[in-house]
C-alpha cells in the first residue's frame, strides 16, 4: 500500500531499494527481494551494506528453489541451478575479500539448495555443503574458544549423514565412532543454545533442541520414536513468535531432508526414516500455516 502511494523515484534510491529488498525477503517474496536488491546495487550511489549483498545471494538461492518447485525458469531464461550457481560465484567473490562464518554458512546453504534442485549436481553439492558448514563451525569454534555456533554445526552433521547415503562425503558408513561424535556435538549444541537462551531468549536458540534431536535421530534411525518430541519443540518455538521467513527455514530444512532421503540410492534401507520425516514435514506445514 505504501509503495503504491509513494513516488516511484524514491524506490530506486540505494538505501530504500536495499531496505525493501530485505523486507521482501522476510515476507518470503524472494523474486521481489532480488529485484529490489539489484536496483540498490545498480543505483548511481550504491551505498549498500555488505549484509544486503550477502542476503541478495541468499534470496537468489531461495527464489531458485521456488522456481524449481514450480518447474519454471527465471524471466531471463536461467534454470534454478544456474541461478544458484551465480549466487555461489557472488559469495565466493565476497569470501575472497574476507572469510567469515556467515559467508561460509551462506555457501553451505547455497550448495544445500543446489543439491535440492539438481539431481545431476547432488553428490558434489552435498560434499560442498558439508565442507562449507564444517569450515563455518570450525572457524566459530576456534575463534570463540570452544563456543558452538549451532546453525553450521547441525547442518554440517546433517550433510555428513546424507553424504554417507549418497557416497558423497569422506565417510562410507555411519560408524560407531562417528555416531558417538554426532551425539557429543548435538549435546554441545543443546547446551550452548540453552545457555544463550537463559541470558537472552531467542527464537533460534529455542529451535536448536529440536534440530539436534532431529540430527541424532536421523543418524541412529530413531526418528519414529523421537518425532513427537521434535515436533513439540518446534511448536513451542513457533509460539514464541517467528516471522514467516524464520519458521519457513524449519519447514524448508525438513523438505530438504525428506527429498534427499527419498532420492538416496540406499532408500530401501531408509523407509522408516522417510516415513517419519514426511509426517514431521506435514505437521510442521500445518503449524506454520
Amino acid at each position: 500500500m505504501i509503495l503504491k502511494r509513494g513516488d516511484p523515484s524514491w524506490q530506486i534510491q540505494a538505501e530504500v531499494a536495499g531496505a525493501l529488498g530485505l523486507a521482501y525477503g522476510e515476507l518470503l517474496d524472494f523474486e521481489k527481494a532480488v529485484g529490489y536488491l539489484d536496483k540498490a546495487l545498480k543505483a548511481k550511489k550504491a551505498e549498500l551494506t555488505v549484509r544486503a549483498v550477502e542476503q541478495r545471494a541468499n534470496s537468489k538461492c531461495r527464489w531458485a528453489v521456488g522456481l524449481s518447485e514450480a518447474g519454471l525458469k527465471s524471466p531471463e531464461g536461467l534454470r534454478p541451478d544456474q541461478i544458484i550457481g551465480e549466487a555461489i560465484d557472488e559469495l565466493n567473490t565476497l569470501k575472497s575479500f574476507a572469510t567469515t562464518g556467515e559467508r561460509l554458512s551462506l555457501l553451505g546453504s547455497a550448495h544445500k539448495r543446489l543439491a535440492y534442485v539438481s539431481a545431476v549436481d547432488r553428490k558434489k553439492a552435498l560434499a560442498s555443503m558439508a565442507n562449507y558448514y564444517r569450515e563455518a563451525h570450525e572457524l566459530s569454534y576456534a575463534g570463540g574458544k570452544g563456543k558452538v555456533d549451532t546453525y553450521p554445526l547441525l547442518n554440517w552433521l546433517a550433510a555428513e549423514i546424507l553424504g554417507v547415503w549418497y557416497g558423497a562425503g569422506r565417510r562410507r558408513v555411519l560408524s560407531g565412532k562417528f555416531l558417538t561424535e554426532i551425539d557429543t556435538w548435538c549435546e554441545k549444541a543443546e547446551a550452548a543454545a540453552a545457555e544463550k537462551d537463559n541470558k537472552d531468549p531467542d527464537l533460534w536458540n529455542s529451535l536448536t533442541a529440536s534440530d539436534a534431536r532431529l540430527v541424532r535421530a536421523l543418524a541412529r534411525d530413531r526418528l519414529d520414536q523421537a518425532k513427537q518430541d521434535i515436533l513439540a519443540g518446534y511448536q513451542r518455538a513457533k509460539e514464541r513468535g517467528a516471522s514467516p521467513r524464520q519458521f519457513s527455514s524449519v519447514i524448508e530444512h525438513l523438505e530438504f531432508l525428506t527429498k534427499m532421503v527419498a532420492d538416496a540410492s540406499k532408500k530401501e534401507k531408509l523407509q522408516k526414516r522417510l516415513k517419519a520425516l514426511q509426517e514431521l514435514k506435514e505437521k510442521l506445514v500445518a503449524i506454520g500455516g
